[in-house]
């Protein structure tokens, strides 16, 4: 199928983005790295008139990591990133090791672990992670957008 119109929106700050989602409703998704945004919308599932791209928003694609809180990785880190990073590998093996099965290479380079979380599906391998660390005191995993 081919991709409908649709308005695309780059805005710069969370702010603007908070405020163009207000102001067009509905009809607007968000999107980061689109690998479940686009696809759907050709299909037609998925019916957007305005499509808002986090990708210029900066300081939300990092990991960090501190004693207190966990692991921090933020809204636009890629699962690419998200698997080949050492700390993450050494502070949280289980989430290097999901990145690594969610996809090809060609999704991972481009989506996110957010938006694998937020496309909600029942066999998402960050959700599974997710749930068994609510068993595990000592891991943390924070997903922040700042």
């Amino acid at each position: 199928m081919v991709l409908p119109d649709f308005e695309y929106l780059v805005p710069t700050t969370i702010e603007e983005a908070s405020n163009l989602l207000v102001e067009l409703g509905s009809g607007a998704r968000v999107m980061a790295g689109g690998t479940d945004t686009i696809p759907p919308m050709k299909d037609g599932a998925l019916k957007a008139d305005n499509v808002l791209s986090l990708t210029r928003i900066p300081g939300l694609d990092y990991l960090e990591y501190d004693e207190k809180e966990g692991l921090k990785i933020g809204c636009l880190t890629k699962l690419f990133d998200i698997q080949t990073s050492p700390l993450v590998h050494e502070k949280n093996p289980a989430v290097s090791q999901a990145a690594k099965y969610v996809a090809s290479t060609q999704v991972r380079n481009r989506g996110t672990m957010v938006g694998n979380i937020c496309n909600a599906s029942p066999s998402s391998a960050f959700c599974q992670v997710g749930f068994s660390y609510k068993k595990v005191e000592h891991r943390k995993l924070l997903i922040v957008g700042r």
